[in-house]
């Protein structure tokens, strides 16, 4: 049996382009087929009406990414900075917010897209 495609925009049932199955998208499977029991199998997909506005999410998502992990390893350069880096654990209390920060991130959290491959060459016989 073909399972169903859903937009993960408009929720609707269309054909689309697909979504990459990362670790995101495995672990929120996993949780609705274990601990919520309300799996529905369908295959996320962007329809091409909602492709502008997953462009615009999927673009703020990834800013936002980069701009915590940058803040969180500019907090951890001067927390470091300013012990004179005498105290290691200063080090680990600086990666410890960067991860945190990073975590944050994943709230707003848009997958990829799947790339379609390339077409064979025409010169090919």
């Amino acid at each position: 049996m073909v399972a169903k495609k859903a937009c993960m925009i408009c929720g609707k049932e269309k054909n689309g382009t697909e979504v990459k199955e990362d670790f995101m998208i495995k672990a929120m499977r996993w949780f609705k087929e274990n601990v919520t029991r309300n799996a529905k199998g369908y295959r996320i997909v962007v329809c091409s009406e909602c492709m502008p506005q997953y462009r615009k999410i999927r673009g703020k998502f990834t800013r936002r990414k980069l701009i915590y992990v940058a803040l969180g390893i500019i907090f951890t350069i001067t927390i470091v900075a300013f012990s004179g880096g005498r105290y290691p654990s200063a080090i680990a209390y600086g990666l410890g917010i960067t991860v945190f920060l990073y975590l944050l991130s994943l709230i707003s959290y848009v997958p990829e897209l799947v790339e379609k491959p390339a077409k064979a060459s025409a010169g090919r016989r």
